[in-house]
C-alpha cells in the first residue's frame, strides 16, 4: 500500500480541489431528513460559536488523484450537498466571489472561473446534467422528484426562514457564509491508488458506517474490470437488482462447489477472498445475471 495521508480542510480549502464522482458509485440519494440533520447541525454549532478558532468537524472523505482531480471513493453524498447548501447561500449572496469559487473550476492561466463543476458525477448522466442545470442555471431541467432538486429547495427554505429570523441582517448572512468557509472541516484521506482507496473505504465502512455489502462488492469488481472493461461492467451491473440477494444465493453456489460445510459467515468476509471476485469478475457478473433470470 502507498502512503496514505490526512489532513482536516476547512471547506474554503476543500472546495478549491477538483472532485470527480466514479461511475460504480451509487446515484445521489439523500433525503430531506439527512439534510434537515446537517443544516440543523451547521446551524447549531454557529449559534453556539465563541470564536473564530472553533471548528465543526463534518466527516471524512476518501480520494485518490485521478486524472488531473480527485476521485471520491467514500463521502460522495455529503461533498455533493455541500455543493448544493454553497449554491443556496451563493444566490442569497451572488456577490461573494469566495462562494462562487467554491462552486466553479479556475482556468489554470487566467484564474477565471469556468463553466466547469468543482464535484462532477459520472454515476448516471442525469445526475451530472441535473447538477450542473441547478449549479449554474435555474434547475428548471430537473424534475420535481429529483432528490438534487428538492434538497437544493430545501435548503433555499431554511435559509429564508432563517434570513426572516434575523431580519434579512447583512452582516448575519456574511457571518453565516464565513463560518460555513472557514470553520466547517472535513477529514480527506488521501490514497495513493484506488485500490488503496477501496481498501480504506471498506475497513471504514466495516467499522459502522451505512453501506451495503453489495456497495463493496461493487466497487471491487468495478476495480477488477479496469479502464478498458468498465462501461461493461456498469451495464451488466445496472441490469440486474436485489443485489445482495443474488450474491448470498452465489455464496451458497460457491461453498457447495468447494464443499464447504463449515458455519455460515457473513458475505463480505466470504468475498474478501480475493479469488472469489477480483480474479474473475465477467464470471462472478455472468452467474449473478442468470441467478437474476431464475428469479425474475
Amino acid at each position: 500500500m502507498k502512503a496514505i495521508h490526512a489532513d482536516p480542510r476547512e471547506i474554503r480549502k476543500l472546495f478549491a480541489e477538483k472532485f470527480i464522482i466514479p461511475d460504480f458509485q451509487r446515484p445521489y440519494s439523500w433525503e430531506k431528513e439527512h439534510c434537515e440533520k446537517l443544516w440543523d447541525d451547521f446551524m447549531n454549532f454557529f449559534d453556539s460559536k465563541q470564536n473564530k478558532e472553533d471548528k465543526y468537524f463534518l466527516g471524512n472523505i476518501v480520494i485518490h488523484p485521478y486524472d488531473g482531480a480527485f476521485a471520491v471513493i467514500d463521502g460522495q453524498q455529503r461533498l455533493t450537498t455541500l455543493l448544493l447548501l454553497i449554491k443556496s447561500l451563493h444566490q442569497r449572496a451572488g456577490t461573494v466571489h469566495a462562494l462562487e469559487k467554491c462552486l466553479k473550476i479556475e482556468d489554470p492561466l487566467t484564474s477565471q472561473l469556468t463553466d466547469e463543476l468543482r464535484v462532477q458525477s459520472h454515476v448516471f448522466e442525469n445526475d451530472k446534467l441535473f447538477l450542473y442545470d441547478i449549479i449554474f442555471k435555474d434547475g428548471s431541467k430537473a424534475p420535481d422528484d429529483c432528490k438534487l432538486k428538492r434538497n437544493f429547495i430545501h435548503f433555499n427554505t431554511k435559509l429564508s426562514e432563517w434570513l426572516s429570523s434575523v431580519s434579512h441582517n447583512t452582516a448575519k448572512l456574511n457571518d453565516l457564509i464565513l463560518t460555513l468557509l472557514d470553520n466547517v472541516v472535513m477529514l480527506p484521506i488521501h490514497c495513493g491508488s484506488e485500490d488503496d482507496a477501496l481498501t480504506i473505504f471498506e475497513t471504514i465502512n466495516n467499522r459502522g458506517m451505512a453501506l451495503t455489502d453489495a456497495d463493496i462488492f461493487k466497487a471491487k469488481l468495478h476495480h477488477a474490470a479496469g479502464s478498458k472493461d468498465k462501461d461493461v461492467f456498469i451495464e451488466k451491473w445496472n441490469a440486474i437488482e436485489n443485489h445482495e440477494w443474488l450474491f448470498r444465493i452465489y455464496m451458497y453456489i460457491l461453498r457447495a462447489k468447494e464443499n464447504d460445510t463449515s458455519r455460515e459467515i457473513a458475505l463480505r468476509s466470504f468475498f474478501s477472498v480475493k479469488s472469489r471476485l477480483q480474479n474473475n469478475w465477467q464470471s462472478v457478473m455472468e452467474s449473478l445475471h442468470i441467478l437474476h433470470e431464475i428469479n425474475k
